[in-house]
């Protein structure tokens, strides 16, 4: 891998704030991202980024869309204590992190009902409460 890489493909992103222009969306149908030392330094039309530092490696996405700086943020309760369990294979991290961890979520009995709020205040201390969100997996859920 090159410390400088040129990605190209369409290229969508945000310049500006989209709050406050309404023009903050950037498309570029042959966009170019320029990336040293994993960070972007440049985003424009391809042609525009390549004449800024033509010794870069180019790495050809067309076909496919870039957008820099998405960051994926989403996540799913039963996954809360995993975070941070990467560097597996997709499956192995299914079978080897995640699913004994809904497993274990499962069966996790219940709050007594007149107890609940003590329950919870006393359990938030190691995990959010098991109630505060809909967390047992449906048999659909994985489809």
């Amino acid at each position: 891998m090159s410390d400088v890489e040129l990605l190209r493909a369409t290229l969508l992103h945000t310049p500006a704030n989209p709050f406050k222009d309404e023009r903050a969306l950037a498309c570029h149908e042959d966009g170019g991202l320029l990336v040293e030392h994993g960070r972007i330094v440049a985003s424009g039309d391809y042609t525009a980024v390549r004449a800024t530092c033509p010794l870069a490696t180019t790495i050809d996405w067309r076909g496919g869309i870039l957008l820099p700086g998405l960051v994926d943020t989403h996540l799913h309760y039963p996954q809360l204590r995993i975070i941070g369990g990467l560097g597996r294979t997709l499956l192995d991290w299914l079978e080897q992190v995640a699913l004994p961890e809904e497993a274990r979520i499962s069966s996790t009995p219940s709050p007594p009902t007149g107890r609940r709020r003590r329950w919870s205040s006393v359990r938030i201390s190691r995990r959010p409460p098991p109630r505060c969100l809909k967390r047992r997996p449906t048999r659909d859920s994985a489809s």
